[in-house]
């Protein structure tokens, strides 16, 4: 039995499958449901209302992948993808709004099995907890650093990553990022990565010998008594000196070396912090700016025409 009466003659309850209550509701065979946030995220229908949330059943739609090819490529530059769902539109609109194609395999249930069977190379499944990701070989990836609660981002030790200062310093530029972007009621478009640039395109003569600082040592005798770090800190002079030693590759640092060899007075400075810009109705494309840069960060591309 599916449909039961209540005290009331003019209310009745019935009982269908969760994904199936958006549904009724829409085309008004219901006139109100209980769902999960995902079965509306899914279907997405214009007609249905959520005026409530009744803040049961924490969890969250993630994208996850084996643990052996996690972070090994970059996302960004994928053309398509195979996703293993049950939630195919949820999908599709995931990645088309990073202008990615998804084949969709439609699963309902055992979404942990696709990719270790070569059905897919990701899965889109709802996580609460991830132990059951982690039971079989899988790791929540490309969350946008988002976590279960709309509007709050998480980075550094508590997402799957290296432990280390860098990445955690990535993760807070990316968690703004898409803070902005949840403020302004828009959808982060990740920007182009520019190419690696190479040692061969680097110009190290600019740069003098700096050889690297030795941090300090805690002694042997002393790693046994008691708890003090057994690799020391840098000074603050020690730890600047280590960060000039960086050869900023491929990132411009405005040495303005460019703007200085420049013959044609073509490379346009735009202040502290903005880097420059080449008027390209003077510049003969001669490449001294290239020769000089000490970073690799020009590089000639041949116009269209």
């Amino acid at each position: 039995r599916l449909r039961f009466p209540t005290e009331n003659p003019l209310l009745d309850v019935v009982r269908v499958r969760p994904f199936d209550v958006a549904t009724f509701v829409a085309f008004g065979a219901a006139h109100i449901g209980i769902c999960g946030a995902d079965v509306l995220m899914e279907f997405d229908y214009p007609e249905v209302y959520a005026p409530l949330d009744l803040g049961i059943g924490r969890c969250r739609v993630s994208v996850a992948e084996p643990v052996e090819t996690a972070g090994m490529d970059d996302s960004s530059r994928w053309s398509q993808i195979r996703v293993a769902s049950k939630y195919p539109n949820i999908a599709r609109r995931h990645y088309a709004a990073r202008g990615v194609h998804a084949e969709v395999v439609h699963l309902n249930g055992a979404m942990e099995l696709a990719p270790g069977l070569g059905l897919s190379r990701v899965i889109v499944d709802l996580v609460q907890t991830g132990s059951t990701l982690k039971a079989n070989g899988l790791v929540e990836v490309d969350r946008n650093l988002a976590t279960g609660a709309a509007g709050i981002w998480a980075g550094g030790d508590i997402v799957p990553a290296d432990r280390n200062a860098t990445v955690a310093i990535g993760h807070g530029k990316k968690a703004a990022r898409q803070i902005d972007a949840f403020l302004r009621g828009e959808v982060l478009r990740r920007p182009v990565k520019h190419e690696l640039a190479s040692a061969d395109k680097m110009n190290t003569w600019y740069y003098s010998d700096a050889p690297r600082a030795i941090r300090p040592i805690l002694e042997a005798v002393r790693r046994t008594s008691g708890f003090a770090e057994v690799v020391g800190d840098y000074d603050e002079g020690t730890a600047l000196y280590e960060a000039r030693r960086c050869m900023s590759c491929g990132n411009c640092f405005e040495c303005d070396n460019c703007y200085g060899v420049c013959p044609d007075n073509a490379v346009i400075k735009l202040g502290p912090g903005k880097r420059f810009e080449f008027n390209y109705d003077y510049c003969k494309g001669c490449g001294v700016c290239i020769s000089e840069c000490p970073c690799g960060a020009i590089a000639r591309i041949p116009e269209a025409i």
